[in-house]
């Protein structure tokens, strides 16, 4: 372990804000402790707090020093060091005053097996709870108090899930063996009553059915209580995104059949809400979006959306309702429509898309879903104008157990889907589409100051060769979305210099995020990829890099993203130097 000296100034601001006719002095703190561990005590002393006032004598001045020396062997013992030593000085030069702790740790003491008393509970039970404890505060570990304290929690937090929610700690013995240099924990604890699940009253609902809370409560009553189903049960309301608080509390005592009564209040958010967003981008230009949101239609809990979107490329209407448990719980239906108009580069494109999908929760943010929907577009491709009618039914599978929908920290994103496409208007025509998706999360330091986030996706067209697959529904890569640096759906196979899409891609994309204060961030990433001419990606093109830099503004709507990405093997005539997109939410 280092020897650190750390000196904490009264400096110049310090002193003028001093009382008149009171000492300046200066703290110290020696010993062999880390520098970590000395950023942990300083902030817990009176005599630092205190310093820029002074003191008003030398007895003052140790009887403040005498509070943190025992301030500070608190400290040591909750790091396991119950045999440390603490002694402080006082040292004058001249009108210089340093006040000295003279900080030894000692050896680190580790815990012993601890021992658990839980009369009238079952044998096997019992073994279970003292492995839990066992796993809590192993053998050998070091004896902090922190371990122990929340050895507390999981004792009580076993017992409430396994049917015993009113269980207390009577007694938590701490011996110390100093020969042995070992701390032995014994608690005592009181099980309290078996509890069942009792009658669940529903407070604060105003404009949702009550059967809408009701079918997302995971237990009945009768049921051995289980504080995991409560849980469960908050999860999927707060899902439902009508509530801005929901909360369950329970009982002081069982009823005369064992049974626990449950209390659950929720406070309903606004149910109606309205976005904006602005965006802009090198290679599309200004974009603008619109969208309006009724969560609780006919106080189902039914969901009708609008928006509108418009940018100089592409402009669109879209509509979508939602019915939640429909034919049984957990299942939704919902029906889509879309009018929309593209003109890009590759193509010119006006469609009108009506879909419908029955998707269903598995739990654990898994859902599967599928659908019908049917697609009436005209496309034109270098000139020649073109109509379809595609029928197609999609189907899809998305695992989703990230922290944020917005900002994401830890987690992960997986997502498949496939459908196959018949043309009404050629019935020659048919093809299958597939794409897979999947991005990686990771905290890296706490508090989200660093967050790696990974994303990886590809996919492929079946069944018809690339210019009999309409323009529209071929893959493309490149712009904010995919390859930041290149204008955008330009990575992939062109004719002369305009974009004509693909029939399979891949796509890779790394970011490091980095929090610098709570409002403002900056982000550094490499995004590659490329559309294919051939189902399977790989021949034929060359895959495209680009890296760059980004700024992020933490808003209360998600972080704004200001990115400026740079192009690592640019085309001649083709690239620009750089890219530079505006807009909310992270690129992934």
């Amino acid at each position: 372990m280092g020897i650190l000296v750390l000196t904490v100034f009264a400096g110049a601001t310090r002193v003028l804000g001093q009382v008149p006719g009171t000492i300046a002095y200066e703290v110290d703190l020696e010993g062999a402790l880390e520098k970590r561990d000395l950023a942990d005590i300083r902030p817990l002393l009176g005599s630092v707090q205190l310093q820029p006032e002074g003191a008003v004598s030398q007895a003052q001045l140790r009887r403040r020093a005498e509070k943190d020396r025992r301030t500070i062997r608190s400290w040591l013992r909750s790091r396991g060091y119950y045999g440390g030593r603490v002694t402080f000085r006082l040292e004058t030069t001249g009108e210089a005053v340093r006040l000295v702790f003279q900080i030894e740790p000692g050896a680190l003491y580790v815990l012993d097996v601890p021992r658990l008393e839980v009369p009238q509970l079952e044998a096997v039970l019992t073994a279970k709870l003292l492995e839990s404890l066992k796993a809590a505060l192993p053998e050998g570990a070091p004896a902090a108090s922190q371990a122990i304290l929340d050895a507390d929690k999981r004792l009580l937090t076993f017992l409430a899930d396994n049917g015993y929610p009113l269980s207390r700690i009577r007694e938590r013995k701490v011996v110390v063996d100093h020969d042995v240099r070992r701390v032995r924990v014994t608690y005592r604890v009181d099980p309290g009553p078996r509890a069942l699940f009792g009658p669940l009253r529903i407070e604060g609902l105003e404009s949702v059915d009550e059967e809408v809370v009701r079918a997302r409560i995971p237990w009945r009553e009768g049921r051995l209580f289980d504080r995991r189903l409560l849980n469960e049960a908050r999860n999927r309301l707060v899902a439902l995104d009508l509530f801005s608080i929901v909360r369950f509390s329970t009982a002081e005592k069982v009823d005369d059949q064992g049974r626990l009564p449950v209390v659950l209040t929720v406070v309903e958010r606004r149910h109606r809400t309205f976005r904006g967003g602005l965006s802009y981008t090198t290679d599309t230009g200004p974009g603008a979006k619109a969208s309006w949101q009724h969560r609780n239609m006919r106080r189902r809990g039914e969901r009708l959306d609008l928006g509108v979107t418009a940018s100089p490329l592409s402009q669109s209407l879209s509509g979508a309702f939602l019915i939640r448990d429909y034919l049984r719980t957990n299942q939704s239906l919902q029906m889509e429509a879309e009018f929309s108009r593209e003109d890009t580069d590759a193509y010119l494109s006006q469609a009108a898309d009506a879909l419908v999908t029955l998707q269903r929760n598995l739990g654990g943010g898994m859902r599967v879903g599928a659908g019908a929907g049917f697609r009436l577009s005209s496309v034109e491709e270098d000139g020649k104008e073109d109509s379809f009618g595609l029928l197609y039914a999609p189907v899809l599978f998305a695992l989703d157990n990230t922290d944020d929908p917005l900002d994401p920290s830890k987690g992960l994103r997986l997502q498949l889907n496939f459908s196959p496409y018949w043309d009404m208007l050629d019935l020659s025509l048919a093809f299958s589409k597939l794409s897979a998706s999947a991005s990686a999360y990771r905290e890296v330091l706490d508090d989200r100051r660093l967050v790696l986030a990974f994303k990886a996706a590809a996919g492929s067209i079946l069944g018809a060769g690339r210019d009999a697959v309409p323009a529209d529904i071929r893959f493309y890569v490149g712009g904010g979305g995919s390859v930041r640096g290149y204008e955008y759906q330009s990575v992939g196979p062109l004719e002369g210099t305009d974009p004509v899409g693909g029939r399979s891609f891949f796509l890779v994309n790394a970011e490091a995020r980095w929090k610098i204060t709570e409002r403002y961030g900056m982000v550094l990433f490499v995004d590659g990829g490329s559309a294919y001419a051939d189902a399977l990606p790989g021949s034929g093109e060359t895959p495209r890099w680009g890296a760059g830099l980004g700024l992020r503004y933490y808003s209360p709507l998600g972080p704004f993203r200001i990115d400026v990405a740079f192009p690592l093997n640019r085309r001649e005539g083709i690239d620009d130097a750089f890219q530079f997109y505006v807009s909310l939410g992270q690129a992934f």
